[in-house]
């Protein structure tokens, strides 16, 4: 084996082994030890995601409600930690958008799926465009505001809970669930996000 040989060599492993570290250093730092049962543990490894609005024209609501209700939402998932959701008009892949979902028991979902890259990536947030909405404190139909925060915690990697019937992250929405983060929600984000 030539000396050149060797020098290719241990420089390709030199950055293999650069690229491992990190890799485990930037997983670690998401690592949070899961004092509450109501999250897996992990964390964004920046402490905020940037959103990209969707046209939400064609709803029951207008695009300025629905708009609307979404800042709402992130303002509020935003207001108890370290962690914020930001609006941007443009450089980020991460959208709030409408899904065209047959099933009308389905209001959103928040995506990709719960793995490493989801630390780095970002999240994307669904709403189901073939229902009707509401907004404010209204309760004629399930409320955006309120399932905007919940898919948003999802987001930031709360689970859902049935420790709380007021928590975001209860199981099932309610049409009238549009209050603010419950203690519960907060004391969750806080152990996450500092």
């Amino acid at each position: 084996m030539t000396t050149k040989t060797i020098k290719t060599r241990t420089k390709s492993f030199g950055i293999l082994m650069l690229f491992a570290a990190v890799f485990s250093m930037s997983y670690a730092i998401s690592e949070v030890a899961a004092t509450t049962p109501n999250y897996h543990g992990h964390k964004w490894f920046w402490e905020e995601t940037d959103y990209r609005y969707a046209s939400f024209s064609g709803l029951n609501i207008s695009q300025t409600q629905a708009y609307g209700a979404l800042d709402a939402a992130r303002t509020e998932i935003s207001s108890a930690s370290d962690y914020h959701a930001d609006k941007v008009s443009s450089g980020s892949t991460n959208w709030i958008s409408l899904a065209n979902w047959a099933d009308t028991n389905k209001y959103g979902q928040q995506y990709p799926t719960h793995d490493w890259l989801n630390y780095l990536s970002g999240s994307d947030i669904e709403l189901n465009s073939n229902i009707n909405w509401s907004v404010g404190t209204s309760t004629t139909y399930p409320n955006m505001r309120a399932v905007a925060i919940h898919e948003l915690g999802h987001g930031v990697d709360l689970e859902h809970t049935g420790s709380s019937a007021n928590s975001i992250m209860r199981t099932y929405y309610s049409y009238t669930h549009w209050q603010n983060l419950h203690a519960d929600d907060e004391q969750k984000l806080v152990d996450i996000y500092g």
